[in-house]
């Protein structure tokens, strides 16, 4: 069990090489856990406020299948951080559209 969120976790997902997990929660951050040996939290990014119980926003993060990058999603845009240093790699902007 990996505690550190102070809401209900929205998504989890794995790093296709296996070290690292990435939790998104309706405390409107995103941690990248350290799953090797002891786990531990390794970066808090903090991408929106709080989610309100029933809102469709569900901060899904997404590793690339390399696992050499992670997106996150940030209001309007999404952020594609580095792994290892988790600094901003690219910003993705652009108009999003309900259809």
């Amino acid at each position: 069990s990996l505690k550190g969120h102070s809401d209900s976790v929205l998504c989890v997902a794995y790093d296709p090489q296996g070290d690292y997990l990435a939790s998104s929660s309706a405390d409107g951050t995103v941690r990248i856990w350290d799953i090797r040996d002891e786990p531990k939290t390794v970066k808090t990014i903090t991408v929106c406020g709080r989610v309100p119980p029933g809102s469709a926003q569900q901060l899904r993060v997404a590793w690339h299948p390399s696992g050499d990058t992670i997106a996150l999603p940030r209001g309007s845009k999404v952020d594609i951080l580095t792994r290892g240093t988790w600094e901003l790699e690219t910003e993705l902007k652009g108009s999003h559209t309900r259809e």
